[in-house]
């Protein structure tokens, strides 16, 4: 029988992705009416930012159709469980420091680019070819629960992980909030709002891979959702 927290776990991860693809393809449609780069950029990655959260929802909708309806207790591979959900990760913290650069320091935009898409490529190398040294080993719920994984904090790509979402914090986030102190206005509404977004973006992803599921993980995974809300204000 599934408990609790898989009802928890996995209907606010399914929120977190659904809520994501909404927002980012009306950021996408918008900005082809208006041919707002920023915009469209945002849009793409509101929607991998959604997508991050895209093993535990696969896992609970696998869960649901085939466990429920078949009485055998089973779970997704958990291989398949960890690369749906940190493929992600990459792509979209490129497009967030893509954002930060536009925004904060366009001259230097292509090397911020530049650098977080070599670290990328090699957390994404490591995350499909070196999968097994890099998460701990987990106890299969057998159909009563989603999966939880986590990192092996002694291995290159937790390291590379925290670098990622470390850099959202001071690069866009705190660069946000000091950009805001500098300005007056509604420019200086547009940066808070931007600084609220990154600073909630941050402390859901650092939540989302500490916190044990249950409620608490639950409620904090609505900053997956807010902060999309607070950036697309800031941007449009």
């Amino acid at each position: 029988m599934v408990t609790t927290n898989f009802w928890l776990t996995g209907l606010s991860a399914l929120f977190v992705v659904i809520f994501g693809i909404i927002v980012g393809l009306f950021a996408l449609i918008k900005s082809i009416k208006t041919k707002q780069k920023l915009l469209r950029n945002f849009g793409i990655m509101a929607i991998l930012m959604g997508l991050l959260l895209l093993g535990p929802a696969t896992d609970f909708l696998y869960v649901i159709f085939v466990t429920i309806s078949t009485g055998t207790g089973s779970n997704i591979d958990f291989f398949l469980y960890v690369r749906l959900s940190y493929m992600w990760v990459a792509p979209g913290i490129v497009f967030v420091m893509w954002i930060g650069g536009e925004l904060l320091a366009p001259r230097a935009k292509w090397y911020i680019v530049g650098v977080f898409t070599v670290i990328g490529i090699i957390f994404m190398y490591l995350l499909f070819f070196d999968t097994a040294n890099s998460f701990k080993p987990y106890e299969n719920p057998k159909g009563e629960d989603v999966i939880d994984s986590s990192f092996n904090t002694g291995a290159l790509p937790f390291i590379l992980i925290a670098i990622l979402i470390l850099s959202v914090l001071l690069f866009d986030g705190i660069g946000s909030l000091r950009k805001a102190k500098q300005l007056t206005g509604e420019l200086r509404k547009k940066f808070i709002y931007l600084t609220i977004g990154f600073f909630l973006f941050t402390i859901a992803a650092v939540m989302d891979a500490l916190l044990a599921p249950g409620i608490v993980l639950f409620v904090a995974r609505f900053g997956f959702m807010a902060d999309n809300i607070f950036l697309y204000i800031g941007i449009k």
